[in-house]
């Protein structure tokens, strides 16, 4: 049996990383235990995404560590050369420099955790001063070939044990990486809390929708990838006590303008880009009465993403039922639980929508049901056990 940990380090790098929902849910995991953490994540001069105000812990139990890869750094030469791995695997001197630079930060910690390819790598670099256990938390598969993958590949063999965030994609990530797939754990993207039953007024307060209509809601990444374009032609089949709100972030300046149009041109579709706090995200979801979770499956990422899919677990969290697209894993989730629908290719939202209304209140509870089974401090426990 293991001896039970005190600290824990998380090695994240972008800091759309350290941000995320599984970042995030894990700090909070171990410092509701009384576990210490340590967070690393980059940052750059040009880093528009990094909002540290979300990193927000205790301070007794959290610590932030920021690197800056810009900053000139004292070169360790004399390390480089004692290190004949190197020269083979060819390592950026930014992850050598990280490495350097920060190992007497945490270097007491019990167990660390790298997030995707880079986190790991720079993890398995730093323990070569700490010596210490490792766990890979994989968020996207990294499909890339060549020296970065065979270094993945090597650092893998040195884990623990590996976290992916889809069972389907479990497979495809023990395949990638030449693991023994009994080696691989898979904690699904939700968060940890209980469910949020109060419903809110967000979007109809602030789009004036009639207490009589019907809210769908397409959120996230407004990109073709999610298939926004066949939601909304498939939308305006719908009977008009139905409302489209779409809330997120476009990123490309022509399907933005192109969305605009069409919400000025339709009477209910509504675009909303505004970012809330923290504590305010789910005034968004628990506003609405039926949720989208579409990836065309363009790549293995997007194939795969049923489990890794946030929002899907956001909007059960809340009670609203999801319809998805048929990818693998959505319909184990959504109709293997009875929380929602999965549609063939032709996102036929009409018959989504008509089989959710026939039996919203089964819907509604059966999410709830749903999210407190794979609520993420109970499926996390689950695979860290060994540890606490």
């Amino acid at each position: 049996m293991s001896e039970k940990i005190k600290s824990v380090a998380l090695i994240t790098t972008h800091s759309w990383v350290a941000t995320s929902t599984s970042v995030l849910s894990t700090i909070k995991f171990f410092i509701e235990r009384k576990i210490n953490v340590t967070l690393f994540v980059d940052e750059w001069i040009n880093d528009s995404n990094l909002n540290f105000p979300k990193i927000s812990f205790p301070e007794d139990f959290f610590k932030l560590v920021i690197f800056k890869p810009y900053l000139h750094y004292e070169r360790p030469y004399s390390w480089f050369k004692r290190l004949n791995f190197l020269n083979t695997d060819k390592y950026k001197f930014e992850d050598i420099e990280f490495a350097w630079v920060n190992k007497y930060n945490a270097s007491n910690c019990d167990l660390i955790i790298g997030y995707d390819e880079k986190g790991l790598e720079r993890a398995w670099l730093l323990n070569k001063f700490w010596r210490k256990k490792i766990i890979y938390h994989s968020l996207e598969l990294f499909e890339k070939v060549g020296i970065e993958k065979k270094r993945e590949i090597k650092h893998c063999k040195d884990c623990e044990f590996l976290i992916t965030q889809d069972e389907k994609r479990r497979e495809v990530f023990a395949a990638l990486n030449e693991i023994n797939i009994n080696k691989i754990k898979v904690v699904y993207n939700s968060t940890s809390g209980n469910i949020i039953e109060t419903k809110s007024n967000y979007f109809r307060d602030l789009f004036g929708i009639k207490e009589e209509q019907k809210i769908i809601l397409f959120v996230g990444s407004v990109i073709p990838e999610h298939g926004i374009f066949e939601v909304i032609e498939q939308f305006k089949k719908i009977d008009k006590s139905w409302v489209l709100v779409i809330h997120g972030w476009i990123p490309d300046i022509e399907i933005k303008k192109k969305i605009l149009n069409i919400v000025a041109d339709t009477e209910n579709i509504f675009y909303s880009g505004g970012l809330l706090a923290d504590d305010k995200k789910f005034d968004i979801f628990t506003g609405v009465d039926v949720g989208l979770v579409f990836f065309k499956p363009l790549n293995s990422n997007l194939k795969y993403a049923a489990g890794s899919a946030g929002k899907l677990f956001d909007f059960i969290r809340s009670g609203v039922p999801v319809i998805g697209n048929n990818i693998p894993g959505m319909n184990l989730l959504l109709e293997g639980n009875n929380a929602g629908v999965t549609l063939d290719d032709d996102y036929n939202l009409e018959l989504g929508v008509k089989t959710i209304e026939e039996n919203f209140d089964m819907f509604r509870k059966n999410s709830f049901d749903t999210f407190v089974k794979y609520e993420f401090s109970k499926t996390f426990e689950t695979v860290i056990k060994q540890f606490i």
